[in-house]
């Protein structure tokens, strides 16, 4: 493996666990923020 790729995989790995970390603490934030979450219809 190219060792210019560790980077971009590293980048990759970091943006998708910042992204799945901020849908966790959502209702949190959402509550801090006195906003409410929309649901979608069912």
């Amino acid at each position: 493996m190219p060792l210019a790729l560790l980077p971009l995989a590293l980048a990759a790995f970091g943006i998708g666990a910042a992204e799945f970390a901020m849908m966790g603490v959502l209702p949190s934030v959402a509550h801090g923020l006195h906003v409410s979450i929309p649901k979608p219809a069912t």
